[in-house]
């Protein structure tokens, strides 16, 4: 399973590495949108998971539906009731609490075999 993370922030890409290689999934990190475009273009993902951070990522979710509707999308957020209701309205995704748990975080992947 290919697996793309967004994030800007280095511990975080760190703790999922960590997390990935011992599920032996092959992890691809994407530190900005263009990035994270460039990766969907270059790899067959099956899952993309990100910290919800700005609007300009509803921008991102709106273009994984259009043209990656098979890849599962995982969001990290700290105002979760406010940006889940925003998000839901644009497609089928998992919204998770953040800070997380690695455990939920492996919960989700394992119940969404791709």
């Amino acid at each position: 399973m290919n697996v793309l993370v967004l994030s800007s922030k280095k511990y975080f890409l760190d703790e999922i590495a960590e997390f990935f290689q011992s599920e032996n999934i092959k992890l691809f990190s994407a530190e900005t949108l263009e990035d994270a475009i460039a990766a969907l273009f270059k790899n067959k993902i099956d899952i993309f998971l990100f910290q919800f951070d700005s609007l300009e990522e509803i921008e991102l979710l709106r273009y994984i539906n259009n043209y990656y509707r098979k890849i599962k999308v995982i969001i990290l957020t700290n105002n979760f009731l406010h940006n889940a209701i925003s998000i839901l309205k644009n497609g089928d995704y998992f919204l998770m609490n953040n800070p997380f748990k690695i455990q939920d975080l492996k919960n989700i992947i394992q119940k969404k075999e791709i």
